[in-house]
């Protein structure tokens, strides 16, 4: 793991929720880099653990709130990615140099991918926070929350993901090495990282996006089985 800078209380987030405005101090959260220096290997191993496979039909949540420091490249946020050969098997989160955030899910036959309706190129977008969530429900279909919004470009992903020696990765897509693109690290700040399995209702959704405090959401239909807070350590408090 590189050099990873601790940043403290004060950031401001701005959401939506509900029609409503979501603004508050964030917590704590950790530095992956800057707009000029792309820290190679800045990232967080988080293991490759059975709980991390999602077989067609399971269904599972990969959310975190982030902070941007520069737009545009290949910027992962966090996921469980092979990208080697013609055997893709991963899921991910992260920025694509459209200046979109995309939801991926992939199996090597079948895959594809969801993307923000808008894009993130400005200056004012970097100052504050966004909660970026990528949703595959029980018949594989895909959909990407910005802020708690389903964005209107959806897809659907067949067969298992995420089955693969690749580590789980935070600032990256899986272990950080290859096989991968090298050298597409977060560059901005991550906090609250989860993975769900199984589904949630839209309530629950909602609830994801608006506990910022990081004081859990327990799903009627789904288990939480990665939950780094990132508020001063790299624990996983999903309780595996």
């Amino acid at each position: 793991m590189g050099v990873i800078n601790f940043i403290g209380h004060g950031a401001n987030i701005v959401g939506s929720l509900g029609g409503a405005s979501l603004v508050q101090d964030m917590p704590s959260a950790y530095s992956f880099g800057t707009a000029d220096e792309n820290y190679a290997g800045s990232f967080v191993d988080c293991g490759d653990r059975a709980e991390f496979e999602f077989p067609a039909g399971e269904g599972h949540i990969l959310s975190a709130w982030v902070k941007m420091a520069k737009f545009s490249d290949h910027q992962f946020i966090a996921g469980k990615s092979n990208w080697a050969g013609t055997s893709h098997s991963e899921y991910f989160i992260g920025l694509n140099n459209d200046n979109r955030i995309h939801w991926v899910c992939n199996n090597g036959s079948g895959g594809d991918t969801c993307q923000s309706d808008n894009q993130f190129q400005y200056d004012v977008e970097k100052e504050g926070w966004t909660h970026v969530m990528g949703v595959r429900d029980t018949s594989n279909n895909m959909t990407l929350y910005i802020n708690g919004v389903a964005q209107t470009d959806t897809g659907t992903c067949t067969g298992d993901v995420g089955v693969s020696s690749q580590d789980f990765g935070i600032g990256t897509r899986n272990s950080g090495g290859t096989p991968d693109l090298g050298g597409d690290y977060w560059r901005g700040n991550i906090r609250d990282v989860r993975i769900y399995s199984g589904t949630a209702t839209d309530t629950e959704l909602q609830d994801i996006f608006a506990d910022t405090n990081a004081d859990g959401v327990t799903l009627a239909g789904g288990s939480l089985v990665g939950w780094w807070k990132m508020g001063g350590d790299f624990n996983d408090s999903s309780g595996n």
